[in-house]
């Protein structure tokens, strides 16, 4: 006999034990039926838990306390509004004339301006 001719016995001997072992299908299906009810404990709990949440909540708020409203829209600045502002960006907001360059703009001392 070799080695796997043996595996495969002891494999069917395994199937057989689990098959004899196994209950009928009739008596699975002849069982009533259990229903579970944690899922309906678990939304109970959640359901108390929010109420409890929004009662602590209204309870702890100050009503005389007026309500904080913070920074307004026209006062608030960008932080990297400063990224905008780079080398040579006047270059770009100022009108050039027929008589400049430029050179003449980066050098004042140029003559021809």
């Amino acid at each position: 006999m070799t080695g796997d001719d043996d595996i495969r016995k002891r494999f069917a001997a395994l199937r057989n034990a689990d098959a004899n072992a196994a209950p009928a299908v009739d008596v699975l299906l002849a069982r009533p039926r259990v229903r579970d009810a944690r899922p309906f404990a678990l939304a109970a709990v959640a359901a108390v838990a929010a109420a409890v949440f929004v009662a602590v909540g209204i309870q702890l708020r100050d009503p005389k306390e007026p309500p904080r409203t913070g920074m307004s829209i026209l006062e608030w600045r960008s932080p990297t509004a400063s990224l905008l502002k780079t080398p040579g960006s006047e270059l770009i907001h100022t009108v050039p004339t027929m008589r400049s360059t430029i050179l003449h703009s980066a050098h004042p001392s140029l003559p021809g301006k």
